[in-house]
Order: C-alpha cells, then structure tokens, then sequence
C-alpha cells in the first residue's frame, strides 16, 4: 500500500514537465501495482491520466478507453470530485473531436459538482475548457457541418488514403476511421469516396 499512489505521483509530475513517455510509463507500473491490492481509486486516476495522455498524444481510441475506465471507477467508488474531473478530461477530449455539443454538456455536469464541493482550482481549470469551447463554438465552421475529425478524415480522403491508411494518420482504429469516412459520406451528400474526395480538392481541403 502506498507503492502505486507514489507512482501516481510521479506520474502526474512527469506529465507536469512535459515527459509523456516517463508519464505514461509510470501511470502504467501504478496501474499494475494498484492490482494486488486492489486500490480502486489509484487505478482511476492511473486510467484518467493515460486518457489524457492519449489525448494529448492523438491518440483518441485509447484515451476514449481509459477515461471511460476513470469514469466508470468513478461511479463505483461513487466519488464525485473524482467523476467531475473526469467529466472535465472527458470534454477536452470531444473538443479535440470538435463535438462542442458532448463538450459542453459534460462540462456543465462537471460545473455543477465542483461548484457544490468548493473546488476552486478544478474550477479554474473549467473555466480554462469553457473559454475554449466558447472560440471553437463562436470561430470555428466547418463544410457542411462536418466535425473537426471528420475535416481530418475529409483531408485524407482527398489524398487518397484507404480507411486503414486514415487509420494509421489519425492514429485510431480502421472500424473507427470507416464510421467517419461514412460519416462524413453522408453529410456531403456524396455516394462514393471518388466524390469526397473532388469535394476535399475544389474546397482545398485535401
């Protein structure tokens, strides 16, 4: 006991410094130590850190993953703060999908816990998420309301790339990277990737 939080630790002061590999290796060792015995609480917030190094990384299915873990620890330890700042690792990974709506809902869960407990810091932190998605709501507009994701997967699909070559840009799943090219089939309208793919070159997307 104790082993696995001071890796935790550790962990989270590589993320602070910017060392990812160090980061993500050392929430992996807490993870695995937090096994036997079982510490519930360390493994969530081994798993919400590897989210958000993931996150942070690209690395979208695999931060998807780990924070659903962290949320699921979450509701079980029944936590709240620990939920709330999961919620809030949560929203910053859908603004790096550019879905605002899911963002913006799980911030304002988020809020409302913190808000009730007093946490002044992740509070801040917040406020920091909803500025953001105030400048990607307010600025941003993609092509026929396509999510920033599916702009990435557009692009490629104007060089190009087969869903397991997206796969491999985006660093996602091939079953992932063929749900938004359809996604992004239906949203232009188009019947075919040919199509997707003149409409990426006209509007100098590709």
């Amino acid at each position: 006991l104790g082993r696995a939080a001071g890796a935790l630790c550790w962990a989270r002061w590589h993320k602070i410094n910017l060392d990812l590999v160090s980061a993500s290796e050392t929430a992996e060792t807490a993870l695995l130590i937090a096994t036997d015995p079982d510490q519930p609480l360390v493994q969530l917030g081994a798993h919400r850190l590897l989210g958000e190094i993931a996150c942070d990384e690209r690395n979208y299915d695999a931060a998807q993953r780990h924070l659903a873990q962290a949320m699921a620890l979450s509701e079980t330890c029944e936590v709240p703060f620990e939920r709330a700042l999961t919620q809030l690792s949560l929203a910053e990974l859908h603004l790096a999908y550019g879905e605002v709506a899911q963002a913006a809902l799980l911030l304002d869960v988020a809020i409302a816990i913190l808000d009730r407990l007093g946490a002044v810091p992740a509070r801040a932190r917040a406020e920091r998420i909803r500025e953001r998605l105030s400048v990607i709501a307010g600025v941003e507009q993609f092509s026929a309301g396509l999510t920033r994701r599916e702009m990435d997967v557009l692009r490629l699909i104007g060089r190009h790339q087969t869903d397991k070559e997206i796969a491999q840009s985006l660093f996602i799943s091939p079953l992932t990277a063929s749900t938004h090219v359809k996604h992004v089939l239906s949203k232009l309208g188009v019947a075919n990737r040919r199509a997707a793919a003149d409409y990426a070159i006209k509007h100098e997307i590709a």
